[in-house]
């Protein structure tokens, strides 16, 4: 039975798209999931108290689902299907309708972020935007290039997960950088000047990614 939650419970977070990224097992990568989730973005955008509600009910559940997963506490995690099972379900729904309600300057800084975020993380989903290829303008090589490491990516990560299972986290987010790294790699000089346009202001406060990476430099040290 134990097993059988526990599994049941895996295949939550695959099924969510936005959170199957963001714990490492999806392309994508950064292991944060949606922007929108992050306390600090929400302030960058200034949300107002009606759009964050949503968001914060929605972090509630996260939160709890993910701490009851690293604990394997198999209890808690059918008390949360039981109260947070249908705001889990509906949770790319509901910041897509976050999203559709930004105003325009509030989409304009979002999308910087998620450029910026993208390059700190290896995020190659922002190059599926119809809008950011449009920006870039990419030619229909380049098109067909991306959609061919994009599809190579897949294949690898569906791969990895079939050997590792839930250890797979780490050779995902490689994996996501490596293409990220092939995709940027072939933009034009005139290109990339442009990709750096596009994340506008620098954004200092991604919490969760910032300390990973002043862990990994103390490590260094």
């Amino acid at each position: 039975m134990r097993k059988l939650m526990l599994t049941a419970a895996a295949v939550a977070v695959l099924a969510m798209p936005a959170w199957g990224q963001g714990f490492g097992f999806g392309r994508g990568g950064g292991g944060q999931g949606d922007l929108l989730l992050q306390e600090p973005v929400q302030k960058e955008l200034k949300l107002s108290d009606a759009q964050k509600k949503p968001m914060t009910e929605l972090m509630t559940a996260l939160k709890e689902f993910r701490e009851a997963m690293q604990n394997k506490d198999f209890e808690k995690l059918k008390t949360i299907g039981e109260t947070h099972g249908e705001t889990l379900k509906q949770s790319p729904d509901i910041v897509k309708k976050v999203r559709e309600g930004l105003n325009t300057a509030q989409s304009k800084r979002l999308q910087e972020l998620e450029v910026q975020w993208a390059s700190r993380t290896g995020n190659v989903n922002i190059f599926k935007k119809e809008e950011i290829q449009s920006k870039l303008n990419l030619t229909d090589k380049q098109k067909e290039s991306l959609k061919a490491t994009l599809d190579t990516l897949d294949s690898d990560i569906k791969e990895a997960r079939e050997e590792l299972g839930f250890k797979a986290f780490g050779k995902i987010n490689e994996l996501n950088k490596k293409a990220f790294n092939t995709i940027t790699k072939s933009l034009t000089a005139e290109q990339k000047n442009t990709w750096k346009e596009m994340g506008g202001a620098e954004f200092k406060d991604f919490p969760q990614i910032e300390g990973k990476f002043k862990k990994k430099e103390k490590k260094d040290e």
